[in-house]
């Protein structure tokens, strides 16, 4: 289940974006969930509304602890 935050990939296409476009959940609403759709520079290029079961959730990164 998406929430908050999380990094999705649409199951299926979304206005211009086709199925498999990676975005990032900026709202959690009753019937779905708002995403944005970044460049690679980080600069937003869409938000829309997609249901809930249209995005998964894909896997975060590994992320390393640096000793101190």
């Amino acid at each position: 289940m998406a929430k908050l935050l999380d990094v999705v990939e649409l199951r299926v296409a979304s206005g211009r974006w086709p199925a498999g476009t990676v975005a990032t959940v900026i709202d959690e609403l009753p019937d779905g969930v708002l995403v944005e759709v970044a460049d690679e520079n980080g600069r937003s290029l869409d938000t829309f509304e997609v249901p809930r079961e249209a995005v998964r959730v894909l896997p975060a990164p590994e992320q390393t602890k640096l000793s101190v």
